[in-house]
Formats: structure tokens, C-alpha cells, sequence
């Protein structure tokens, strides 16, 4: 009986966890960083959706933090949310404003400066599940090179992908308009779907799952009959060869960064 007991208690336990990490409908997850809490990690605040498909975490750090220089084998992603942060990716310093982005390249030495006159928020994407990113916290045990890779000064690794810069891709018939950070496995892809009635179909593709983070606005997001609001703070995990819409929402601006493999 007791034995019973013990294996409904860790089914019933399972389920909570799953619960907990967001709602599932079919090949999409909804995750909301609102209900998860911010977890101390040294002067950093972090909440995170950490999966085998990939980790998404947003980081708050206090002005004039500065995180210790460090690499992987793995590229990341970083968007601001709020503030501004200066990032220096192999000796190179990059000002990164709201809704800026670095995309730090394998093996790259790179760390991050809260240069704005309080705390800071951005949003990091990693193809990799981040184990240390959740409690207990476990030590980081990513793969790194021997020696750090240098990157070559005209490459590009960050961007202002702000609403208001320059460099819009307006999608024909469709209203939307993309602006992309491109590394050599991620792909950050912004999505402004501020005009009416601005729509865009797509397919998560390059066998891993695709993140989506609301950094602006809402949006309406539709997969198979899946139709839901996603708001600011809102992260959608969509399985690889899903299809699915994003549309507008009746007024104001909307603004989504996409977070993918590179096809």
C-alpha cells in the first residue's frame, strides 16, 4: 500500500512540475514569466523556462553591475527589456539601448556592464538546457574551447532592433515588418506587427524548438486550433515543423523577438 502511496504522490508531483513550467496545447507551450519569481543569483535577479529544447531566463541586474568575462560553445542571444547594459564581446564594447540585441558568438569571450542609472532587464536565449539557470543552482558545466575565439571586427554581433531604427524588412501584403541578428546555429529575428491588420504566417523550423517573447504590446497567436492573446512577458515554446500566425492586435504597438536555430 505504501509503495502504492509513494508512486501516485510522484505522479501527482510530475504533474504539478509540468503545470508549473506552462500551459501545453499541442506543439505549443505557454510559459508566463509572472508567475515564475525572480531567483538571486549573486547580484543578478533570474527567472527562467529552462527545457531540453532550449533555456529562455530574464535577468535584472542593479546598476553598475558587471558580470565576470567567460565563454562557451554555445551562441546566445540577448535583448534588452529595460534600461541599457554596455557588452564586451572578444574586447569589443557594444552599447546595447531598449531593445537592443548581442548575439555573442562560440567560444567568444563576453560579459555584460548595467551602464543605466538603475536596474537593467534583458532577455537571453541559449540552444542548450541551462541547468544552472533553475534551482538548486547546480554549477555551469557548459563546453568551452581551451583558449578564447577571436571575432573578427567587421563581423556583426549586436544591433538596434528598436521599433524606431533603421534596417525594417517590410513584408509585402502583410503589414508586418522583420529585423534579424544572425549568428552562425541562432537566429534573433524581431517582429513588429504594430500596423492594423498586420499578420505573419510562419513554420518553426531547423530541428529545435522556436521562443517567442512578447517585449512589447500583445499579439494574437494562432496554431491549428490553438488561438490565444499574448502579452508582454508571455513566452511561447513552439515544437520544430510547427505552423503558426501572428497577428495584430486592434491598436498600439506590438513587438515580438523570435528566437530560433538557424534553418
Amino acid at each position: 500500500m505504501r509503495k502504492r502511496l509513494a508512486v501516485v504522490f510522484t505522479a501527482v508531483a510530475l504533474l504539478a512540475l509540468d503545470c508549473a513550467m506552462g500551459a501545453q496545447t499541442g506543439g505549443v507551450i505557454f510559459h508566463s514569466f509572472e508567475s515564475i519569481p525572480f531567483q538571486a543569483r549573486g547580484r543578478m535577479q533570474l527567472k527562467a523556462v529552462v527545457t531540453d529544447e532550449g533555456s529562455i531566463g530574464l535577468a535584472e541586474v542593479p546598476a553598475g553591475a558587471i558580470q565576470a568575462g567567460h565563454r562557451h560553445q554555445q551562441e546566445q542571444a540577448v535583448v534588452v527589456v529595460s534600461g541599457a547594459i554596455q557588452y564586451s564581446i572578444s574586447e569589443q564594447l557594444h552599447k546595447i539601448g531598449l531593445h537592443g540585441g548581442a548575439l555573442p558568438p562560440s567560444n567568444s569571450q563576453h560579459f555584460y556592464t548595467n551602464i543605466n542609472d538603475g536596474p537593467s532587464r534583458f532577455i537571453e536565449y541559449q540552444p542548450v538546457r541551462r541547468h544552472d539557470w533553475i534551482p538548486p543552482f547546480p554549477a555551469n558545466q557548459s563546453a568551452q574551447s581551451a583558449e578564447p575565439v577571436a571575432v573578427a571586427p567587421d563581423k556583426t554581433v549586436a544591433r538596434d532592433l528598436s521599433l524606431s531604427s533603421g534596417g525594417w524588412a517590410r513584408l509585402m501584403n502583410t503589414g508586418a515588418r522583420v529585423k534579424s541578428l544572425p549568428g552562425e546555429t541562432i537566429l534573433l529575428r524581431m517582429i513588429d506587427l504594430s500596423a492594423n491588420n498586420a499578420s505573419l504566417d510562419m513554420t518553426a523550423s531547423g530541428g529545435r524548438a522556436w521562443f517567442l517573447y512578447v517585449l512589447e504590446g500583445e499579439a494574437q497567436f494562432s496554431a491549428g486550433k490553438t488561438s490565444r492573446k499574448i502579452g508582454r512577458d508571455t513566452v511561447v515554446q513552439i515544437a520544430n515543423g510547427q505552423v503558426f500566425t501572428l497577428r495584430s492586435p486592434k491598436n498600439g504597438p506590438s513587438l515580438i523577438a523570435a528566437f530560433s536555430p538557424v534553418p
